[in-house]
C-alpha cells in the first residue's frame, strides 16, 4: 500500500507540472494575441473607431508638395516642381483608407494640381496623379506610424505624370509611405512625405530607376469632427 501511495503521489505531481506548463502556454498565447491585437492601428472619428462597414468622408489640403525626378531633364539634370492641391477620400473602418480624387486648391480642376517651377521645369507645367483612387493602409514601421499608398492589382501603381514645357515624365512607385501624426489643436491628422529616393526608390520614364521622390505635408480632416489615428 505505501508503494501504491508513493506511485500515486508521483503521478499526481507529474499531472500538476503538466497542467502548470499548459496554463503557461495558454497564458502566453493569450498575451501574444492581445499584443498583436493592440498593434492593429485604426482611424478614429471623435475618439471612436468607425463601425464595421462604415467609411467616413475626409478632405485634405496639400499647400506645398515637391515632386522631383533626379535625372528627368532634357540633359539628365534634376527636375523639380512645387504643387498644391486638395485631396478627397475615405477612411476606415480599421486601418484602411483611400484617396479618391485630387484637385487644385480652388477645387475647380479635377485631378490637376497647381504647380510652379522649382528647378529646370519651365512652363507650361502640369502635374497629374496616376491610377486613382489610391488604396492606403496604416502600418507601424519601428516606432513610427505610417500610411502606405499601395499598388492596386488592377489600376497599377500610384504616382504622378509631370509635364514641363511640352515634355512629360511619368513616375510611379509600388508603395509610397507617409508619416502620420495627430494634430490635436486643429483636430486633424498630418501626413508627411518624408522619405528620400534612397529610402523609398521609385521609377520614372525619363530619369529611370530610383530617380523619383516626393516631399511635403498633407493636412487631413473630417468635416464631421475630430479625426485621429491610433
Amino acid at each position: 500500500m505505501p508503494r501504491t501511495r508513493e506511485r500515486l503521489d508521483q503521478i499526481m505531481s507529474k499531472i500538476r507540472i503538466i497542467c502548470l506548463a499548459l496554463f503557461a502556454v495558454f497564458a502566453f498565447g493569450a498575451f501574444a494575441a492581445t499584443a498583436a491585437f493592440a498593434e492593429e492601428h485604426e482611424w478614429l472619428l471623435n475618439g471612436n473607431p468607425l463601425p464595421t462597414g462604415t467609411r467616413d468622408l475626409v478632405e485634405a489640403e496639400a499647400p506645398s508638395i515637391e515632386v522631383e525626378d533626379k535625372k528627368g531633364g532634357l540633359f539628365g539634370e534634376a527636375v523639380k516642381v512645387l504643387c498644391s492641391g486638395r485631396y478627397e477620400g475615405l477612411v476606415g473602418p480599421g486601418k484602411e483608407d483611400e484617396i479618391t480624387e485630387i484637385t487644385n486648391l480652388a477645387g475647380t480642376a479635377r485631378d490637376i494640381t497647381d504647380c510652379v517651377n522649382d528647378g529646370n521645369c519651365p512652363s507650361p507645367i502640369l502635374d497629374e496623379p496616376l491610377n486613382l483612387p489610391w488604396l492606403t493602409e496604416l502600418t507601424l514601421n519601428g516606432s513610427a506610424l505610417r500610411d502606405l499608398i499601395l499598388e492596386h492589382e488592377n489600376r497599377g501603381a500610384p504616382g504622378w505624370m509631370a509635364t514641363c514645357f511640352g515634355f512629360s515624365d511619368t513616375c510611379t512607385e509600388k508603395e509610397i509611405s507617409m508619416l502620420v501624426e495627430n494634430n490635436a489643436a486643429e483636430k486633424d491628422v498630418v501626413a508627411t512625405f518624408d522619405l528620400t529616393s534612397e529610402e523609398e526608390p521609385a521609377n520614372c520614364t525619363r530619369g529611370g530607376t530610383g530617380s523619383f521622390f516626393v516631399r511635403g505635408t498633407v493636412l487631413i480632416l473630417a468635416p464631421e469632427g475630430t479625426l485621429e489615428v491610433n
